[in-house]
């Protein structure tokens, strides 16, 4: 008869295969469903190709306003898409645009997107993103409305201030901002991809709350100057959008509430029409 500590092992060796097998299966799972949506939403219409490209996280997401609302933000001439994901990294979006006949005037990505290793470093996320993807499609079938449920698309990101969370982010910056080489290899050809496809790309950092770059004030500092050489290198600008807002400006300190939105949108729009100008 086998012991009760043999079960236990048993039974957490299958859970750890199950997990493991679900997360792998999740990570191309949500690349595929994504890319399905954002090219039936986006890129169905060859003679309509947006002019300008958003690219990004949640932090993206809570920052400007959905592309379909707004469709001529940048003016008559121009139209755009705006592309985020919950926790999305640049691996979300490898494949998706080389397999569409594009040229954009403008691409700019969000830095967090950059920095990430998206949801393969977290078999939780991937997890938790496909068993909410699951039960979307088991309530509406494979629509546009069960793709916004299940990754987060429909809502705004934000999370409680306590004490508890604020050390989390710092901690997470902290080690962000402490890497050497802020960006991998990876999201160097990335980029080169984007630049072949584009007249312009930019990385984009979106400011968090004063208060919560205060506690990284020097490492952020370093960490700009070290992104920004090395996206020089590569051919790509770097600009920071505007400066930390106040702390009423943000739900969570990360990403900003209607009214820091509409600060960040007009920044935005200006910073794009600054750039499409000097393309002409």
């Amino acid at each position: 008869m086998l012991r009760p500590w043999w079960w236990a092992l048993g039974w957490l060796l299958l859970i750890t295969i199950m997990a493991t097998v679900v997360h792998a299966f999740q990570v191309e799972w949500r690349r595929e469903l994504i890319g399905r949506y954002w090219t039936q939403k986006y890129f169905s219409a060859s003679s309509n190709l947006p002019d300008v490209l958003v690219l990004g996280d949640s932090l993206v997401g809570s920052s400007f306003p959905p592309s379909g609302k707004q469709p001529k933000l940048f003016g008559e001439d121009y139209s755009w898409a705006n592309l985020w994901l919950a926790r999305g990294a640049y691996t979300d979006f490898y494949g998706l645009l080389s397999d569409i006949p594009l040229h954009a005037k403008v691409i700019l990505v969000g830095q967090d997107s950059l920095v990430r290793n998206g949801i393969q470093a977290d078999p939780r996320i991937s997890i938790k993103l496909f068993l909410k993807t699951l039960v979307g499609y088991i309530q509406f079938g494979p629509s546009e409305k069960a793709i916004e449920i299940g990754f987060g698309l429909s809502k705004h990101h934000c999370k409680s201030r306590d004490e508890s969370r604020v050390s989390e982010v710092v901690e997470r910056l902290s080690e962000q901002y402490s890497a050497s080489e802020p960006l991998s290899p990876d999201a160097i050809l990335f980029l080169s991809s984007l630049k072949s496809i584009a007249d312009r790309v930019v990385v984009v950092e979106l400011p968090r709350a004063e208060s919560l770059n205060h506690e990284v004030d020097d490492a952020l500092i370093s960490f700009r100057h070290r992104l920004s050489v090395q996206l020089q290198e590569e051919g790509v600008s770097f600009v920071t959008l505007g400066e930390s807002l106040p702390e009423n400006y943000y739900c969570d300190g990360s990403h900003p509430n209607e009214l820091g939105k509409q600060v960040r949108t007009q920044q935005l729009v200006k910073l794009v029409q600054e750039i499409l100008s000097s393309t002409r």
